[in-house]
């Protein structure tokens, strides 16, 4: 078996083990990339209200409160920082949040 396979096998095999992780924890996961602008923080409730442009695919621009799991993608939200991140959303139990925050190149 040459490297590449084998690269290739590992990467496949990890990709299994994380969608049967995700469906023992209620279901597959929907992954989505977005932009906005953080408008406020609610670090009790690990939270943020963010205006957001369209997300293709999954709902129009607008303005809502995404959970936010990661203590640390709870950190990089401070009011009005431009970011990205990803929106996860699990059909089975409507549950989403967000994470992978960065901060955006520009505001949208």
């Amino acid at each position: 078996m040459t490297r590449r396979s084998l690269f290739s096998l590992v990467l496949a095999a990890g990709a299994a083990c994380k969608s049967r992780q995700e469906e023992a924890a209620g279901g597959p996961i929907n992954r989505y990339p977005m932009r906005g602008v953080v408008l406020s923080v609610d670090a009790a409730r690990k939270s943020a209200s963010i205006r957001h442009e369209e997300i293709p695919g999954f709902m129009e621009a607008m303005t809502m409160d995404f959970p936010v799991k990661n203590a640390g993608d709870l950190a990089k939200l401070a009011p009005g920082a431009a970011i990205t991140a990803t929106l996860c959303q699990r059909p089975s139990d409507f549950e989403y949040w967000i994470e992978d925050v960065r901060p955006a190149d520009s505001s949208p």
